[in-house]
């Protein structure tokens, strides 16, 4: 798919609304670990406090697991991709 090209990940094409209001979850999910793994700043990505959802959760978790696991640094801005634990 285009918009999971390294290059648009990196470029503008997160601070276009349009596009990621009407992917369905999962390639929306999709884009924002594609994000992560690029190093792409989550803040970058228009709209995503309002598609937070458990599915993206539980990816962004296992994503830093992994990370921790080969001993490799967890991207600042993860948290932004999951949403708050219920207390």
């Amino acid at each position: 798919m285009p918009h999971q090209h390294p290059a648009v990940v990196r470029g503008g094409g997160l601070r276009k609304p349009v596009p990621f209001s009407t992917l369905p979850e999962r390639n929306f999910n999709q884009l924002v670990l594609k994000a992560l793994f690029n190093g792409v700043a989550l803040s970058r990505i228009v709209g995503l406090s309002g598609r937070l959802n458990a599915e993206l959760t539980r990816m962004a978790g296992d994503y830093a697991d992994e990370r921790r696991a080969a001993g490799r640094a967890v991207p600042a801005d993860i948290g932004l991709a999951m949403q708050p634990r219920s207390a």
